[in-house]
């Protein structure tokens, strides 16, 4: 399953005016290149955004965008696909953004470029299970986030990241009391903060609607949670990223049936990529899964059987262990 707290550091998008306004030059960027990265179509995006480096090398938001390309495919495909393009954009994202300061100020905007660079630094981190640095880098850039938040109030982009920290740490401390005993987390809190990320931002919008659907998932607020997720398979019918959280939706309402369906859909998506060899055979399996679950024995035996068919299965042997356990159990029923 797609990490949540991963996924909602990188995904943004749409536009619309309220008081806090990014650069017009900043919405035009996004918007052209983060539809690509929604529909995981991560080459088009690093191509449109590598060609906006050239023309302009000393803006800090192109690099931003390549750091949300680069870190959603890492998510998308569950391995680092090219650390050393993410560190060096990092690298140049961040200096861009400390002579952005340094030049013109400090403001509610450049605050905010910092921040994300730290924000996304830190979820690599996290992917690599550097947990120490990745809290540390966390912790440091939700401080800037909560600065860019006070310079201008009406920043609502920053509420993405500090509306999930009030939920993370809420749902983090009985596993994490050591580290975050001292804070005290309030959901509802963090749940306000995400409501109101989706209905006012300006970048965030799309991303606090998926993490809002898994939240609702995650607290039992199915209607809730469905609802969001029609609106979003409407503006994104091929996303990945929203199909993985439908997917958890039907797991959530005990529709298999509908589950195993959303897994063919992903295999079948994933299959199409040189790097989703992996995740189609994860996906694979979780159709057989539910295909049982669902008492649907036939159709489970026979994504089972053509999983096990397949002779690179043996280079991922937690899936193949996983699949012949499964294969087992079916053939018993």
């Amino acid at each position: 399953m797609k990490k949540l707290f991963s996924i909602i550091i990188f995904l943004s998008l749409n536009t619309a005016v309220f008081g806090f306004t990014m650069p017009a030059r900043s919405t035009a960027r996004a918007e052209s290149v983060i539809p690509y990265i929604i529909d995981s179509d991560f080459k088009t995006a690093i191509t449109s955004i590598d060609s906006m480096t050239r023309i302009d090398p000393e803006d800090p938001f192109p690099y931003i965008l390549k750091l949300t390309a680069l870190g959603m495919r890492d998510i998308d495909f569950d391995r680092t696909i090219d650390s050393a393009a993410f560190l060096s954009t990092y690298q140049k994202a961040i200096d861009c953004s400390n002579k952005l300061e340094n030049t013109s100020g400090k403001t509610s905007y450049s605050r905010m470029m910092v921040g994300l660079c730290r924000v996304m630094h830190a979820s690599f981190y996290l992917r690599s299970k550097s947990y120490f640095a990745a809290m540390q880098n966390g912790f440091d850039a939700l401080d800037i986030l909560d600065e860019a938040r006070r310079i201008d109030s009406n920043n609502t982009e920053v509420l993405m990241f500090l509306g999930m920290y009030d939920f993370a740490r809420a749902e983090l401390k009985s596993r994490l009391w050591w580290v975050l005993f001292w804070y005290p987390g309030n959901v509802d809190a963090g749940i306000e903060k995400l409501k109101r990320c989706s209905q006012e931002s300006t970048l965030m919008r799309t991303a606090a609607k998926i993490s809002l659907s898994e939240i609702y998932i995650k607290e039992n607020k199915l209607k809730a949670a469905d609802s969001l997720l029609g609106a979003l398979e409407k503006q994104h019918p091929q996303s990945r990223f929203v199909q993985w959280s439908r997917v958890k939706y039907f797991e959530a309402q005990k529709n298999f049936n509908k589950a195993a369906k959303i897994y063919e859909m992903l295999a079948h998506s994933y299959q199409k990529t040189p790097e989703g060899q992996y995740n189609s055979f994860v996906t694979r399996y979780k159709a057989a899964e539910m295909f049982r679950n669902s008492g649907e024995i036939t159709s489970a035996k026979s994504v089972c059987q053509d999983l096990l068919n397949e002779p690179d299965l043996a280079n991922y042997k937690e899936v193949l262990k996983d699949t012949q356990r499964l294969w087992e159990r079916v053939q018993k029923q």
